[in-house]
């Protein structure tokens, strides 16, 4: 990810719009997304809570409409056919320019359907929509394998792991964890608890493997050494910053203590070296509002803590209830505080607003209405006003430029000449706007001059499109878009 922003202009707070996606029950006052839809009003930030699965989205010109079904008084969408009179809400109207985007619920695959989540999130980025959070950060989240395989990747400490593909290979797992029993499996896919089990012996690992692959055969299970504790932290950052933690004791005999095991937390003073290392594995996973979970060292001030996960879709409702009643320093600023508010107030800043970033060959496909199929070069070098189309030839009457190119012909407005500086010297050219389609989206109103590129690529892309494209150039790739 890179923060396009901050390359071109100063850090501005900003009045902005929230869009949260999500299947909270948005009656209900215990769950997160109707939290912050509450919080962002009373902040007078102009805010939507969509129900995914009831949700369509229409293009207007720069902006899209947002629709969704309305929600029954027990969270149930009322799609046509479950009542004769069910209609969209009034349509929420966003801008990638002006709309935050909080994604929650990617993750939830058994209740929604991961893929249908993720090609719609992965398509509002490519819109240059900024996603709290990003899919990256929500793909590494939700398979606890590939989260801790970024953990190993950028050296931060976490509980030995193996993954166990099928029953045959559990006496192998257990022996790279040394047999040391108790272990913890895993399934890969899981939250709040759920799919976490403590394993006694190497029998009971064979028999909870196999249960698992006749429920699922696909099922990827993580066999996991324990580490004694009597508690766990979660940590909530938000663009790099720590906003607060909390401890999470264990749930009397149990081994988890996740607080939807019934687990009663309170608030967390971090040592300096759990600060670094949160915010070391949030970076990791490219999170922008997130919940890390670690156990910690016997020597809290010296060593590292042991990582289990980082959550991109964690619940605020219970660490926003603890903090608010507590003034624990450093990290917490006093009592009645809402961390929901100040990551809302944390965004009014637009450089922390992220885009993710689409990588460019060094010459890539565009589509025009008249004059087809047209190739370009991206010129992260040229920083004029405007791009540059060839023309075999062009002629100017009034305030119109009729220009030719391949046989084709496009008449369009002439907005006057431009002086551009080249190496040969200074040339003055003819400028138009275009409305051009590039990897599946028509940018409207690109400003270009005219010029004779003879030989060269029709067109030259500047700076300013490679920005508002959010690409980066491989120079040893050309054509990566189809």
């Amino acid at each position: 990810m890179e923060k396009f922003k901050s390359f071109i202009t100063e850090a501005k707070e900003e009045k902005y719009k929230l869009l949260i996606l999500s299947h909270d029950d948005p009656f209900d006052p215990n769950e997160t997304g109707p939290m912050v839809r509450k919080k962002a009003s009373e902040l007078g930030i102009e805010v939507y809570l969509a129900e995914f699965s009831g949700m369509y989205m229409e293009d207007k010109g720069k902006d899209q409409l947002v629709y969704s079904f309305p929600v029954d008084d027990k969270g149930q969408v009322e799609l046509p056919g479950m009542k004769d009179d069910a209609e969209y809400d009034k349509p929420f109207r966003i801008n990638p320019e002006d709309t935050l985007i909080m994604a929650r619920g990617i993750g939830s695959t058994v209740k929604t359907g991961n893929l249908s989540w993720r090609v719609a999130c992965l398509n509002l980025e490519s819109q240059g929509y900024t996603l709290i959070n990003p899919v990256i950060c929500h793909d590494i989240c939700n398979d606890k394998w590939y989260n801790q395989i970024v953990f190993q990747q950028n050296d931060i400490r976490t509980p030995n792991t193996v993954l166990v593909r099928h029953s045959e290979g559990a006496e192998d797992a257990a022996e790279r964890l040394g047999n040391k029993f108790p272990m913890i499996l895993k399934t890969a896919v899981g939250s709040r608890g759920v799919g976490v089990i403590w394993i006694e012996s190497l029998k009971s690992l064979h028999s909870v493997i196999q249960l698992l692959h006749r429920e699922d055969e696909f099922v990827d299970v993580l066999l996991q050494e324990y580490i004694k504790t009597d508690y766990d932290v979660r940590v909530i950052i938000a663009a790099g910053e720590i906003l607060g933690a909390i401890k999470r004791p264990v749930v009397g005999d149990d081994f988890r203590s996740n607080v939807s095991q019934g687990s009663e937390p309170v608030s967390h003073e971090l040592t300096e070296r759990e600060a670094q290392e949160s915010l070391r594995a949030a970076e990791s996973v490219q999170g922008q509002v997130v919940g890390v979970d670690f156990i910690p060292a016997k020597n809290r001030d010296k060593e590292s803590p042991y990582f289990i996960e980082v959550n991109s879709t964690p619940g605020l409702m219970g660490i926003e209830a603890v903090l608010s009643k507590s003034a624990a320093k450093p990290l917490i600023k006093g009592k009645g505080r809402s961390i929901t508010k100040e990551i809302l107030n944390l965004y009014k800043d637009r450089s922390l607003w992220t885009k993710s970033v689409n990588t460019s060959g060094v010459h890539e496909k565009f589509k025009h209405k008249t004059l087809g199929e047209l190739v370009g070069t991206m010129d992260t070098g040229n920083s004029a006003d405007g791009s540059v189309i060839h023309a075999d030839s062009y002629e100017i009457s009034g305030k119109s430029l009729t220009l030719k190119l391949n046989g084709k012909t496009l008449t369009t407005n002439y907005l006057g000449d431009y002086t551009s500086i080249t190496g040969a010297g200074e040339e003055v050219r003819p400028q138009i706007k275009l409305d051009l389609e590039f990897n599946g989206k028509l940018y409207k109103g690109l400003p270009f001059t005219v010029d004779d590129r003879s030989g060269k690529s029709t067109l030259l892309m500047n700076k300013d499109f490679l920005i508002k494209a959010n690409l980066i150039i491989n120079p040893e790739k050309d054509y990566t878009f189809d």
